[in-house]
């Protein structure tokens, strides 16, 4: 929970934000347990403490108060399952009528050897190893 905007430096801040990940079309932290290590929120340098606040676990998401625009990098590290480097995805905070949301999705492959399953004793190959994530 937030507390209610303070004052810092002269300036009110304002604006309730919150940035987050998740997987689409699933409401289950499990399944981005499976395939999300961990994310990484690099906060504007004006926000006191830690500038890069890492969450290991679902919710993938961070809550804060804000006076202006910024951009906010978010670090998405992947567990073995999947065959990708880390994707850093720049988003801009705006608040603009009431906080304007801008989804991004992003798409990556599950390694080869995740692809395939047994069914009823034979290997098939999976035409849905892609899973889709939105920002």
């Amino acid at each position: 929970m937030i507390t209610n905007p303070k004052v810092s430096n002269n300036r009110t801040m304002s604006h309730r934000w919150k940035a987050f990940l998740k997987i689409e079309d699933d409401k289950y932290d499990r399944i981005l347990r499976k395939y999300v290590d961990h994310v990484d929120f690099e906060l504007h340098s004006t926000y006191a403490g830690n500038k890069i606040i890492t969450k290991n676990i679902p919710p993938f998401e961070i809550e804060r108060t804000a006076w202006g625009y910024f951009n906010l990098p978010i670090k998405i590290y992947f567990k073995d399952l999947i065959d990708s480097e880390p994707i850093v995805i720049d988003h801009m905070l705006c608040f603009d009528n009431n906080g304007i949301t801008n989804n991004k999705i992003i798409k990556v492959k599950l390694k080869k050897e995740q692809t395939t399953m047994k069914v009823n004793k034979k290997e098939v190959v999976r035409k849905d190893n892609i899973p889709a994530f939105r920002i």
